[in-house]
């Protein structure tokens, strides 16, 4: 029954460790080292919406009769519109 029990114990700290392991290494890749540029002008701050779609890889859309863009990132999305 004790070595039962032992084998029990130590196949669940195995399984802890697997699985924390896969969730460090998966978190390490989610968590990237991108950076972009922020341009300081008459003391407000900005950011390039093109270098922003380039870093990120975002899908975009731009309709210029309206002058409105869309940005989307899985099942996420962002309106805005220009001027």
């Amino acid at each position: 029954m004790l070595k039962h029990i032992r084998f029990i114990t130590i196949k669940k700290l195995f399984n802890f460790l697997l699985l924390f392991s896969i969730a460090f290494f998966f978190s390490k890749g989610v968590a990237s080292e991108k950076s972009i540029a922020v341009i300081k002008i008459n003391s407000k701050n900005y950011v390039s919406l093109e270098e922003m779609i380039k870093t990120f890889s975002i899908e975009h859309s731009f309709d210029p009769v309206f002058q409105k863009g869309r940005l989307y990132s899985k099942s996420h999305f962002m309106v805005y519109k220009t001027g």
